[in-house]
């Protein structure tokens, strides 16, 4: 990939944030972690002409906007309107999208749900389109792609409606076919998504995450079913019916449906193969029977819209991988390491199974976000203790809680201490892991993946796994 020459644009005509605010734009003012109504003394200052505001902030404008000369939602000091709506994260989808024509009607979308294998499907399926000759788009957690250049973040695994149609709108000005995104459940219930339309929707699996917003299970699951009321009619959605959530999604979902039927057939450091119906698919860089349901998804998806078996085969073998996903680095020592994304208790139990039988020494670093769902946390270290021979317990991005508290809610889930190196300091973490390695070692380096930021006390600093291990 490439960096885009044409930086994404700074200032958008409708956003949600000030960064994107400039002379005319309209701002929609949201609830988050802090009332968006405290940023419109900042608007003003730069120059909006229309503030959107939910209806139960009414009360807020007159003393936000002290000129006193508000008469009909109108201001003639600031030369602002304010408008109320119902629902402001919908309006900002809506308003973002006519702001641009609509450009999401004119491109085929293609969304990808579950708790993990959405970054490693999304990327094989705009390889795979690629491959065939299609132009297409990437929307996701490492970084957002228009043909072969990669883009600005937004920050989100799912973009907020403002970025997102400013995305699309360049997608159309480049000719985009198809665009590839991930959706994740945030995205669903804070209305991201809200008024597009799916030619394809895959399900990967289900598992525990972000249980910090949805509380339950249930309660996540039915967020992310609710991406599928928004196939199109002649669209089709897939599962993977090996999860049992896939396979209640499934059961439960009316639209036009398939579920995956594959078989794996080489799975090792070397790489993996799948078979489809009779048809054998081989991939060199990826490896684990997660990654072959990530491969046989993809895979489905692409000869659902007419890519060819032989090209798929071709683009299969040709695959670079994902960065920070399974991403691997021999050290001096003679010792392979991965760099992986992992976070949650199932990506634990799926790659730490995954990695087990090709070693006889397993060197897991790892540690829980802060703020974040804490019940994983006991889960987590229950799973790495049943599969690594060491165990490091680092950071991972603290944010604003006690680094030592999230350890000790990790230890919780481990019984025998005595496998264990509590180093909250994630470089030294490495670094213990990389020394206490041998030829017949395999670390993984779990829960930061991509990132190239460590984040602490409202801080952010530099920091990369990746470029800390390959020093060794």
């Amino acid at each position: 990939m490439k960096k885009d020459s044409n930086n994404f644009p700074d200032i958008f005509p409708v956003s949600c944030h000030t960064k994107h605010l400039g002379k005319g734009s309209t701002f929609v003012v949201l609830e988050g972690k802090t009332n968006g109504v405290l940023y419109i003394p900042q608007a003003l200052k730069q120059g909006v002409s229309v503030i959107v505001l939910g209806e139960k902030q009414r009360g807020s404008v007159k003393l936000l906007c002290r000129c006193g000369q508000i008469k009909d939602n109108f201001c003639p000091a600031c030369k602002v309107f304010y408008r109320f709506v119902e629902n402001p994260l919908q309006e900002l989808a809506i308003l973002s999208s006519e702001k641009f024509g609509c450009p999401a009607k004119k491109l085929k979308l293609i969304a990808i749900t579950g708790t993990k294998g959405k970054t490693t499907t999304t990327f094989l399926i705009h390889h795979l389109l690629m491959s065939a000759g299609h132009k297409v788009a990437l929307v996701g957690g490492v970084y957002d792609i228009i043909g072969t250049a990669i883009v600005s973040k937004s920050g989100f695994t799912t973009p907020t409606a403002d970025y997102l149609h400013q995305f699309f709108a360049l997608c159309v000005e480049q000719h985009i076919e198809y665009v590839v995104m991930e959706a994740s459940s945030h995205a669903v219930a804070f209305g991201r998504l809200y008024g597009l339309e799916f030619e394809v929707i895959g399900f990967t699996n289900l598992g525990q995450d972000h249980l910090d917003y949805h509380h339950t299970m249930e309660e996540y699951f039915a967020t992310k079913m609710l991406l599928f009321e928004q196939l199109k009619p002649e669209g089709r959605a897939f599962f993977n019916t090996d999860n049992p959530w896939g396979a209640r999604a499934f059961d439960g979902c009316s639209v036009p449906k398939q579920a995956l039927t594959f078989s794996m057939v080489k799975n090792d450091l070397l790489g993996l193969a799948v078979q489809i119906n009779q048809q054998t698919f081989e991939c060199p860089a990826l490896f684990g029977a997660f990654n072959g349901e990530n491969s046989a998804l993809a895979i489905t998806i692409a000869q659902s819209l007419g890519v060819s078996i032989e090209s798929i085969k071709k683009a299969m073998l040709l695959f670079p991988g994902v960065p920070g996903r399974v991403q691997k680095h021999r050290l001096k020592n003679g010792a392979t390491a991965f760099v992986d994304y992992a976070h949650n208790p199932s990506s634990f139990e799926a790659i730490l199974s995954t990695l087990r039988p090709f070693t006889t020494h397993l060197i897991v670093v790892f540690g829980c976000g802060g703020n974040r769902d804490n019940t994983k946390r006991p889960l987590m270290g229950s799973i790495t203790e049943k599969y690594a021979d060491l165990i490091v317990l680092t950071d991972d991005n603290p944010r604003f809680e006690d680094r030592r508290e999230i350890i000790k809610d990790v230890l919780t889930g481990i019984d025998d201490q005595l496998k264990v190196i509590c180093e909250p300091d994630r470089a030294n973490a490495i670094k213990i892991a990389a020394e206490k390695s041998n030829s017949n070692s395999i670390i993984a380096l779990l829960g930061k993946g991509h990132e190239n930021y460590y984040l602490v006390n409202g801080e952010s600093y530099e920091f990369d796994d990746y470029k800390e291990i390959t020093a060794f």
